[in-house]
């Protein structure tokens, strides 16, 4: 999916995002009380990897709640980037030079 590089206990390493789902609003289904679907939160699974791609099973052990709240905020950012640039490149790729 994507990768990017952070910081976990003072130390550096790459977080390898392997499953992203975005979030879903509350959805309306109808008129009476009830009728409607809870909204969703987002879904992350992601690993901890060295520039090699290995995981680093041993700085997993030490992430705080700070740094899984920290690094759910850049897999956000991450992923609207890749949006951001799949968008830019289709409108590239429909101009006439």
């Amino acid at each position: 999916m994507t990768t990017f590089a952070t910081e976990v206990a003072d130390t550096e390493c790459f977080v390898d995002v392997t499953h992203y789902s975005p979030g879903l609003p509350m959805i309306i289904t109808g008129w009476g009380f009830g009728d409607c679907e809870p909204p969703e939160p987002p879904e992350y699974e992601f690993r901890l990897v060295d520039e090699k791609g290995n995981i680093l099973g041993w700085l997993e052990e030490l992430m705080t709640n700070d740094d899984v709240e920290r690094i759910e905020q850049e897999i956000e950012e991450a992923v609207q980037r890749d949006a951001d640039d799949a968008k830019i490149d289709a409108a590239l790729s429909n101009l006439d030079y």
